[in-house]
This record gives C-alpha cells, sequence and structure tokens, in this order.
C-alpha cells in the first residue's frame, strides 16, 4: 500500500471529524444551558405550587 496517497485522504477526514465534533460540543453545550434553564424554571414552580 502507498501511504503517502492515502494521506490527504485521512487529514481530509480528520478535519471534517473535528469539524462534526466541534458541532456536536457546541450542541451540547447549549443543550446543557438549555436544561438548566428549565430545572431552574420547574423549581420555581414546584415551589409555587407548594410542591
Amino acid at each position: 500500500m502507498r501511504y503517502e496517497q492515502v494521506i490527504p485522504y485521512t487529514v481530509s477526514a480528520v478535519q471534517e471529524l473535528k469539524a462534526e465534533n466541534d458541532a456536536l460540543k457546541a450542541e451540547n453545550a447549549d443543550m446543557k444551558a438549555e436544561n438548566a434553564d428549565m430545572k431552574a424554571r420547574l423549581a420555581k414552580i414546584e415551589k409555587a405550587l407548594g410542591l
């Protein structure tokens, strides 16, 4: 196998995976923040209802 011919494809694949991973990390951070906000809102509602 001629690895020197495969290297550009491997580099491209790694770059694509990194971009996807970065996007998923950002999405996960957004969802965590939204979840924390919803938990706080739920706690306020439960407190108001005396639960």
